[in-house]
């Protein structure tokens, strides 16, 4: 019940935020407003108007904002603000986490929690320099793909599906480059972050195998991929 009034807490203050008319560029109605939040912090890419068109930078910059938050999880989020502003979180934080994300019990929370946040960064800068690469090798501005390389890459790998583009990323359905960065980006992400999470564990030699967890969501994403 938590997790369901946090989402709507979220999607609540996020409309709010995106009705301020100083962040479109255009008129834009309750409905469509109400709809872009829902998506946005859900992380479904569906969109009832034109991003780029209807919102202004600051109105892109907190869509992004709110659909990185959809895509790590906002009780995620939450969680590690407190555990790196007073290095311990209480036992309810840690239910929930644990309900959010069903944690197996030989993953640590506290391991967890910081290996979302670094294992995002991580994915999301290299992400936004094969990006860069990919749109000036096309002819763009540099200083328009700074921001496009950075929405594209947080988009991608929180598999969100939100794009800057009036036609999405048709006009690069050739560009091999590009559609292997968002295909890369969008399977770490979908993964999920109990897999490399106890992957790392392996590396690290923390843990001797996989769990049963780590075990079923690698066959089952090998098994669907090749077919």
């Amino acid at each position: 019940m938590n997790l369901v009034l946090g989402f709507l807490l979220y999607v609540t203050i996020d409309f709010l935020i995106l009705s301020v008319p100083i962040f479109h560029k255009v008129d834009i109605s309750f409905l469509d407003n109400l709809f872009i939040s829902t998506s946005v912090i859900s992380t479904t890419g569906l969109v009832t108007i034109n991003i780029f068109e209807s919102y202004n930078f600051f109105g892109q910059l907190i869509i992004m904002l709110l659909f990185q938050l959809g895509g790590i999880g906002y009780m995620t989020l939450t969680t590690y603000y407190l555990l790196f502003t007073t290095n311990k979180i209480t036992h309810w934080h840690q239910k929930l986490i644990g309900v959010e994300f069903t944690l197996p019990k030989a993953i640590k929370i506290n391991d967890f929690l910081k290996s979302v946040i670094v294992f995002t960064l991580i994915m999301e800068v290299l992400g936004s320099v094969c990006f860069f690469i990919a749109f000036v090798n096309e002819g763009m501005e540099i200083y328009k793909a700074i921001w496009y390389i950075i929405f594209h890459s947080v988009s991608s790998f929180c598999t969100a599906g939100f794009s800057l583009f009036d036609n999405s990323f048709v006009g690069y359905q050739d560009n091999v480059f590009i559609n292997w960065i968002i295909s890369v980006l969008a399977i770490s992400g979908s993964l999920g972050f109990i897999v490399f999470t106890d992957l790392w564990y392996r590396i690290t030699k923390k843990s001797t195998k996989l769990t049963f967890t780590s075990k079923i969501v690698i066959s089952g994403f090998i098994i669907l991929l090749a077919l």
